[in-house]
């Protein structure tokens, strides 16, 4: 098998008028506190070599529910 794409666990800032991306952390597939802190998923296509300050492309996370504050729950017939 050869090189993979990666997809690494990033939150977004802003700095000036650019979107910066930031690891979440260790990227190991069994750490999921980076996950829950994740904005989004760097795409590195297989190959590559990102440099700091390198455009990356994102894929956006959905926050879900919980960002707006609603309950998980609402609107839930029991």
């Amino acid at each position: 098998a050869g090189p993979a794409t990666l997809f690494l666990r990033v939150r977004l800032d802003t700095e000036g008028t650019a979107t910066v991306a930031q690891l979440t952390g260790p990227q190991g597939s069994g750490l999921v506190r980076g996950l829950s802190a994740a904005q989004g998923l760097a795409i590195i296509p297989a190959g590559s070599v990102v440099a700091r300050g390198d455009g990356v492309a994102v894929l956006l996370l959905d926050p879900g529910p919980m960002a707006t504050g609603a309950s998980p729950l609402e609107g839930l017939e029991v």
